[in-house]
């Protein structure tokens, strides 16, 4: 998973953020979501939301419905890791602009 994805408004979109790669210490697993945030970039359209959440022990995965065309959303995710560690990683969501139809 990279720090940016794209979502078309209209859609639900299911992102996985893997917390292995270059966050968790070899020997800890997620214990634990603490809960996500969303906001706006420069204050626009806050109708993106987190519907539901689920994790592993590598990972969270979220999904996000809602959002304006053309909008641009900051995505925090925080976890408890097994060793205690509370972590947090932030990902640019934007929502792909109104295509006119034909």
């Amino acid at each position: 998973m990279t720090g940016y994805v794209l979502k078309r408004a209209g859609d639900p979109l299911r992102v996985a953020l893997d917390w292995r790669r270059g966050y968790l210490r070899p020997d800890e697993r997620v214990a634990s979501p603490e809960g996500c945030d969303v906001h706006p970039a420069r204050g626009g359209d806050p109708s993106l939301a987190v519907t539901t959440t689920d994790h592993d022990d590598d990972r969270t995965r979220l999904t996000l419905e809602g959002g304006r065309a053309g909008c641009v959303y900051m995505l925090t995710n925080r976890i408890r890791t097994s060793g205690g560690r509370a972590l947090c990683r932030t990902i640019v969501v934007r929502i792909a602009p109104d295509t006119p139809p034909g």
